[in-house]
């Protein structure tokens, strides 16, 4: 059994690590929800230097990936960089985000290197490494939302565990 978040995060890297070892095999992620499978749900959020208004409830759409994700889908990182294997458990806390959710909080500012933390105050902050092309989630007319990638094995250090269901 996987009784802790450890344990979730280490099953999922070895099913990474296995499957990327087969032949034929160009690239591997796990992801919390796929594209178009079902609604994904946002989480709120608090942007580093400003004040919490929660009337103005900025938040993003959440997504835990295995590092392999964006290449296994054909993400596009439009700058900085994807989420990698250094990006564990003891490392720096780091996230990714789309272009929406970067114009959104950050606009006419880089968001290479802001920061923000899922939650309130108790939470640890993110620091933003990378930003991805769109990815229309819950339908492909809409547009795209403002969305977030964390690590999966940093997960733990952000909301106390790792998701257990992930789709590879």
């Amino acid at each position: 059994t996987y009784s802790s978040p450890a344990d979730v995060v280490r099953f999922y890297r070895a099913v990474d690590e296995r499957l990327a070892a087969l032949p034929g095999v160009d690239a591997v992620g796990a992801v919390r929800v796929l594209p178009l499978s079902r609604t994904i749900g946002d989480w709120s959020i608090r942007l580093e230097g400003r004040p919490y208004v929660p009337a103005e409830n900025p938040n993003a759409d959440f997504q835990a990936v295995t590092p392999g994700y964006f290449a296994a889908i054909g993400l596009r990182v439009v700058r900085g960089r994807a989420l990698t294997a250094a990006d564990r458990e003891d490392a720096p806390l780091v996230a990714v985000i789309n272009e929406t959710m970067a114009s959104r909080y950050w606009p006419g500012q880089d968001a290479l290197g802001q920061r923000f933390m899922m939650g309130n105050d108790d939470k640890p902050w993110l620091t933003i490494v990378g930003i991805v092309g769109q990815v229309h989630h819950n339908a492909i007319v809409e547009e795209p939302r403002a969305e977030m990638y964390v690590a999966h094995a940093q997960l733990p250090a952000h909301i106390g565990s790792a998701p257990r269901g992930m789709a590879v």
